[in-house]
């Protein structure tokens, strides 16, 4: 009974070893006591289909930056009042959760089908890149990369196995 007692002294000083080895490394420490409000991130206020981000993406960027230090009643206030302007504003004007809100909102605008169409016009704008030189050229390709980056994205994340299979051969 002794040496098992001592075996299993010397595994929780080894198990001790590890986990302060493990909290050093990954700095948990430091993120209980970060706050993302310190970051300075500017999100973009959504409007609909014209917005920077589509909804998806607009969610996840919302939820990054208040999800974990912000009560859920007051997140339906705080995405009207700072990140909604018309027309998807007057959506969600009505309701107070913020979960309808989400639904109403990507009912309206999540189409796929649009949101595709939308950053494949957006990779067609570059034009030709053979009439571009320079720091034009790279610009022109960077935005092309990043673009059909997107397509491939947005067509995963929809399902859209056709569409991601040509946006990957165009790479």
């Amino acid at each position: 009974m002794t040496t098992e007692y001592q075996k299993l002294v010397e595994e929780k000083k080894k198990y001790e070893v590890f986990v302060n080895k493990e909290n050093h490394e990954r700095e948990i420490s430091k993120v209980k006591t970060f706050s993302v409000s310190s970051l300075n991130i500017k999100l973009a206020q959504f409007k609909g289909y014209d917005s920077d981000l589509d909804i998806s993406s607009f969610q996840f960027e919302f939820e990054k930056l208040y999800l974990k230090n912000t009560p859920k009643k007051m997140l339906p206030d705080l995405l009207k009042y700072n990140y909604l302007t018309d027309p998807a504003l007057s959506l969600v004007k009505s309701l107070d959760s913020i979960d309808e809100m989400w639904k109403r909102l990507k009912k309206a605008y999540g189409d796929p089908k649009v949101l595709l169409d939308k950053k494949l016009t957006q990779v067609r704008k570059i034009g030709p890149l053979w009439k571009l030189s320079g720091e034009r050229l790279k610009e022109g390709l960077v935005n092309l990369i990043n673009g059909i980056s997107d397509l491939i994205s947005l067509s995963k994340y929809h399902g859209n196995d056709e569409c991601f299979d040509s946006c990957k051969q165009t790479i």
